[in-house]
């Protein structure tokens, strides 16, 4: 969002934003979010004073800088200001609105210079780098300027008006309208449970938009929900997700030790996140930021499991032609907490032999737990049964009946070690 905004913008809402989480800020505190001098943090309240004296109250008492909302919360109109005054966002805003105006129009509307706004498209481009789309001339027309995903630039249109809470200015969704793009994922009970349907209405909306202003009949509401909004054909879609599903994902967990229902439930809580992240191209949803937590402490403890689930999650996305890896914490959480069936693993007990002694055993135990740290490791004992035995020799063994779950391991334990590991792991876990 940073490249459609300019310095002294940036300058005050980060003044906004750490009054607002403070109460009472400083000076030193203002120049050390924003690296500037105490002149320029002067010159900062002054401005806002003066622009913004009948929403903000600011008041200095010696280094304290008090800042207080007289009209109302999370100074709402003083951003909303901030963006519209923004010529990046304005010219945006004006490409999308206008979809036939020539850079001339946009001249004029804007009243900046034609030389000016190309290289704000400059800018612009960075912004849309992350929604998969760009800002260029329409190849029929070398004046008017497009982008080269409709269904992205509604996107960041409607990221625009999150961030700056415009939102209001967009229509109301026709609830039928809304109940037909739905329909694609209203049978899916977890629908809810990834906070999709917000985030649908907001696009549908920016949709509802653009196309009022541009297409009048209900019949072109909806192909363009369809076509730009969700992009996917359900009945065709759903029975290749299914296959690849089965595919990708076979050794996650035994099909014969589960219940249908709760694979299922796998089925319809990961096709909820393939929607997800074939309707939307960059996950910035701030509402799931809680998943990745729980992921990265999830990971940690379950090093083994979640690898595996990160390369199930690849492959399929690989299959159905999207990129789904960054939505593999907003999976595992849902699994993890819907369907505990697919996460009731056994904890193994693995026996680890060195033939250059118990030092170099209790090195390699201690290596090993770090990569798979929910299971159990011990060191070799042969009156004891144990799942899986991980040796740097064969010999002692030979003729032992321990022989049949004896697996080498390297003096200095390789990636390719750990992944052997992970694989038996897995199987023994099914056997």
């Amino acid at each position: 969002m940073k490249n459609l905004l300019s310095a002294k913008t940036l300058r005050y809402l980060k003044i906004i934003d750490i009054t607002r989480e403070t109460g009472v800020v400083t000076f030193d505190m203002i120049q050390t979010v924003n690296s500037s001098s105490k002149n320029t943090v002067y010159a900062d309240l002054e401005f806002m004073r003066e622009q913004w004296g009948e929403f903000l109250d600011i008041r200095i008492n010696k280094n304290n800088i008090f800042i207080t909302n007289n009209a109302m919360q999370d100074f709402i109109e003083v951003r909303k200001e901030l963006f519209r005054n923004e010529i990046g966002i304005r010219f945006l805003l004006n490409i999308f609105e206008n979809p036939t105006h020539t850079i001339v129009d946009h001249a004029l509307d804007l009243s900046y210079s034609e030389s000016h706004l190309r290289k704000i498209v400059i800018e612009i481009n960075k912004f849309m780098k992350q929604f998969k789309s760009e800002v260029v001339y329409n190849q029929n027309n070398a004046l008017v300027y497009t982008t080269t995903s409709e269904g992205h630039l509604n996107y960041a249109i409607a990221e625009i008006i999150k961030f700056s809470d415009l939102e209001p200015t967009l229509p109301a969704v026709d609830r039928k309208a809304f109940a037909e793009v739905l329909n694609y994922v209203s049978t899916y009970k977890n629908v809810e449970a990834v906070h999709i349907v917000d985030n649908i209405e907001m696009i549908i909306r920016v949709a509802m938009y653009r196309i009022q202003t541009h297409q009048t009949t209900e019949a072109a509401i909806i192909d363009q929900f369809r076509n730009t909004v969700l992009a996917i054909d359900h009945e065709t879609f759903h029975r290749d997700y299914v296959a690849s599903v089965e595919r990708n994902f076979d050794a996650l967990f035994d099909r014969s030790k589960i219940d249908a229902d709760s694979y299922e439930t796998f089925l319809e809580t990961l096709y909820i996140l393939v929607i997800w992240a074939r309707t939307f191209p960059v996950k910035i949803d701030t509402i799931m930021s809680r998943h990745a937590i729980f992921y990265k402490e999830f990971k940690r403890q379950n090093s083994y499991y979640a690898n595996y689930v990160e390369l199930g999650t690849q492959s399929l996305g690989e299959d159905l032609g999207i990129d789904l890896l960054p939505f593999v914490d907003d999976m595992v959480f849902h699994i993890y907490n819907n369907i505990p069936h697919l996460r009731n693993y056994k904890r193994l007990d693995i026996a680890i032999y060195s033939d250059l002694g118990s030092h170099h055993t209790q090195a390699i135990i201690a290596f090993l737990t770090k990569y798979f740290n929910t299971q159990h490791f011990f060191e070799f004992d042969p009156h004891k049964d144990f799942d899986l035995v991980l040796s740097t020799t064969s010999r002692i063994f030979e003729g032992t009946p321990v022989i049949k779950k004896l697996y080498p391991i390297s003096d200095l334990p390789n990636d390719r070690d750990i992944q052997n590991i992970f694989r038996l792991i897995q199987y023994t876990q099914k056997v």
